[in-house]
């Protein structure tokens, strides 16, 4: 598993392959469920999840690194402040482990 510049956060391994005009993402699996959410939405920003200050300030110091503002986010269920986009998940897998995915959008878009 592939740590991030936080000490104590991961995330999957990723492979990108193109071949005869075909893409293949491959991610590897992570020791994480729905229950594991700690942080983020996984319905869209629907309902929100900030049930672990621990990973929240993972997350501070992700969003500091990248120059990102932290701003607060509102749903049917409460708010939270977070430094990245409400459908990046932050969770805590079986292993103990702090994980983060579904952060595509962190990064500037593709323009293929």
């Amino acid at each position: 598993m592939i740590a991030a510049q936080v000490p104590n956060l991961y995330f999957p391994p990723v492979v990108l392959v193109d071949y005869l005009g075909r893409r293949l993402i491959v991610l590897s699996i992570l020791p994480i469920s729905k229950a594991s959410l700690v942080l983020g939405s996984s319905d869209a920003g629907a309902t929100v999840h900030d049930s672990s200050p621990e990973m929240a300030r993972m997350i501070q110091q992700v969003g500091e690194a990248l120059n990102l503002k932290g701003h607060l986010v509102e749903a049917s269920n409460g708010s939270m402040f977070t430094y990245g986009p409400v459908d990046m998940e932050g969770h805590l897998g079986s292993d103990g482990r702090f994980y983060l995915v579904d952060f595509a959008r962190l990064f500037p878009p593709d323009p293929r």
